[in-house]
């Protein structure tokens, strides 16, 4: 089951901008978008969240009727830092939180730090042609996070799910895929 990247809510200073796939393309009307410089196998749909400042967070609501989590087993997302953010200081992973909060207010949290999709990509800033760009492809990788792990709320019941940016000053990030998944 996908959940809605699109609609999510900002609070603290936080940027989200969400890009059609194909979003590479120079005549994009979000600035955000026009991401030339750096190369996406596939140019995905994607979310491009920004932060530059204490408290900042992204929150996802769910939709009525989807808030059931109890059937899943795993919360997944692909994710990968913009290196030609200048959010981000180069060579330094984006680690940050992922809290689940349920119908009576109940909150739990992940700390996503030890994850390669957050790791800082490979590779530097060029001229290549008539532009400047990254040199090396920007790869979404997969964060699986088994929803056991989220202790203290009520699967059956949750209502959101934000990203707290609270374990770096600033930073830029990509983020696609926020879905459930059920193990066989």
């Amino acid at each position: 089951s996908v959940l809605p990247l699109a609609d999510g809510q900002v609070n603290g200073d936080v940027s989200a901008v969400f890009c059609e796939q194909g979003f590479a393309q120079i005549e994009s009307n979000q600035e955000a978008c026009r991401r030339d410089p750096v190369n996406q196998p596939g140019n995905p749909e994607q979310l491009v969240l920004s932060w530059s400042g204490p408290g900042a967070v992204y929150e996802v609501s769910l939709p009525q009727g989807m808030g059931d989590l109890s059937a899943y087993d795993i919360l997944h997302l692909r994710a990968a830092v913009d290196p030609m953010s200048p959010l981000n200081i180069a060579g330094e992973a984006q680690p940050f939180t992922l809290r689940l909060t349920d119908g009576s207010g109940s909150s739990a949290s992940i700390v996503l730090d030890e994850t390669a999709a957050l790791a800082f990509p490979e590779g530097e800033v060029r001229q290549i042609g008539d532009f400047t760009g990254w040199d090396n492809l920007v790869l979404l990788s997969s964060i699986r996070l088994p929803l056991s792990d989220f202790s203290g709320i009520d699967l059956s019941d949750v209502q959101s799910i934000s990203f707290l940016f609270d374990q770096t000053d600033s930073g830029a990030i990509f983020v696609t895929d926020l879905e459930l998944l059920d193990v066989p």
